[in-house]
């Protein structure tokens, strides 16, 4: 596997949280995959506490400060595999391009160790819960999670 895409709604959160916190973790040891991130709409920046917590997880600063918000394109769909973080953006994606299919799934799926073609997760079982509009309390348990959750995909990724 060269390319490996993440996708969110807003590429403000959870697909940018993944790409840095696995590409630091993958960092540690040769890795050639290539990770990127989207958003299936034009988003902003990361939260302020979203950049906190990653530079105490010793993600460095200058690769939070490099981020900008980009909305799905060519690009990204010519990764190997493009994860995504609830069902609805699988399906979106898929509408939009239709070459995606046995490329796409979820993050959950992934982990999972299912397959494009075996993933038939239910959207309540595949959703990584956004942290836009929760409390301080919330959106570091979500944080926490998605840290978890890109530990596990790395370790596929290995």
């Amino acid at each position: 596997m060269n390319q490996v895409c993440f996708v969110c709604e807003w590429n403000e959160g959870r697909s940018v949280h993944l790409e840095l916190v696995i590409r630091q973790l993958l960092n540690q040891e040769p890795n050639p995959v290539r990770l990127m991130s989207a958003g299936l709409r034009q988003g902003g920046q990361i939260n302020p506490m979203r950049c906190k917590y990653l530079q105490d997880r010793d993600v460095p600063q200058h690769e939070i400060a490099r981020h900008r918000s980009v909305i799905f394109n060519a690009e990204h769909a010519r990764s190997d595999l493009v994860l995504v973080s609830e069902v609805w953006m699988k399906d979106e994606l898929l509408e939009r391009w239709p070459d995606l299919h046995g490329r796409v799934m979820t993050v959950r799926g992934y982990i999972g160790y299912l397959t494009p073609a075996t993933e038939k997760l239910e959207p309540s079982e595949a959703e990584i819960q956004d942290a836009a509009g929760q409390s301080d309390e919330r959106k570091l348990e979500l944080y926490v999670e998605l840290d978890e959750l890109a530990a596990l995909v790395a370790e596929r990724l290995r």
